[in-house]
């Protein structure tokens, strides 16, 4: 019923005629009142009652149709934002598509003729790289701000026990090299956070919120850099990838640095993660696996 009211009232004949009448309306009694002298004129209090009932229609109806139209102009700014967000994912995973099946195609060739493996000529960390900036780029387009970081950390698997894990890619707006880029941390002993999502091996996506929520679960080294840190930390996201649902073998994080943020609640910045970034976590997942295949000798 609502619906068909807001239909009705919306249609631009009906628009047009309800503001219309309505200010004629109250055009004709204020003219109607005359001199405003309530002692001779037998109706003035009733036509004051009406130009006070049509003045508060009016009113409303403005307050009603300002209402639509802000409301509109937000929809249709959200809708131009996701065709935007949309279409740079497009134009991003064509790119990765290309450039990682150029590089692989090399590798590929190189075994073919030379009977060998030659990662030089394609690796899945330097595939990374690509990612994490293709992830960046999307990231100043949903979010408000630019100051985001992104790394990505990897579980060596290539020494056993698979205990391991190094940051082998990063983006941000600086191009600033992480401090724990390429130091291969110990899952068991390292105290900072990422270390404790593989020990715990959980696959859901983690969104903290607020510089003081982080910096309770953030490992600092030292005391001069937790302070120094403190308040660096706006909102906090990690995107976990798995391997057949049950090993750990990397991941994704996201940091909003300063005023920068994705979302404004939890909730808003799940849906956005489900619908923008859960790709690139599938997508990792195939080049470590493809890389994993190029390497593995039957």
């Amino acid at each position: 019923m609502k619906i068909r009211v807001d239909a009705f009232l919306n249609r631009p004949f009906i628009k047009a005629m309800l503001l219309s009448v309505s200010t004629l309306l109250i055009g004709g009694l204020c003219s109607a009142l005359g001199n405003w002298d309530f002692r001779r004129d037998t109706f003035f209090i009733f036509k004051v009652i009406f130009l006070l009932i049509i003045f508060i229609i009016y009113i409303i109806l403005l307050a009603y149709y300002s209402t639509k139209e802000t409301n509109e102009r937000k929809t249709v700014a959200i809708c131009c934002k996701q065709n935007k967000a949309f279409e740079s994912i497009m134009t991003d995973l064509l790119n990765l598509y290309k450039k990682n099946a150029e590089g692989a195609n090399k590798v590929i060739r190189h075994i073919i003729h030379d009977g060998e493996v030659n990662l030089d000529l394609w690796n899945f960390d330097d595939a990374c790289f690509l990612v994490c900036q293709s992830v960046y780029s999307l990231l100043c387009t949903i979010g408000t701000g630019k100051d985001f970081e992104v790394i990505y950390d990897r579980l060596d698997e290539s020494v056993k026990p698979e205990i391991e894990i190094y940051a082998n890619s990063y983006a941000n707006k600086d191009k600033k090299k992480p401090s724990v880029y390429k130091q291969r941390r110990n899952i068991q002993d390292d105290d900072f956070h990422d270390t404790e999502l593989f020990r715990e091996n959980q696959s859901d996506t983690e969104i903290i919120l607020g510089s003081e929520e982080i910096d309770k679960v953030f490992g600092h080294r030292t005391k001069g850099k937790r302070n120094k840190n403190k308040n660096k930390y706006n909102q906090y996201i990690a995107i976990l990838v798995f391997c057949n649902d049950e090993k750990m073998i990397g991941l994704f994080e996201i940091v909003c640095l300063n005023k920068t943020c994705l979302g404004k609640t939890k909730e808003e910045i799940d849906e956005i993660i489900s619908k923008y970034f859960r790709t690139y976590a599938y997508f990792i997942l195939v080049l470590h696996k493809l890389e994993k295949a190029l390497v593995t000798q039957p």
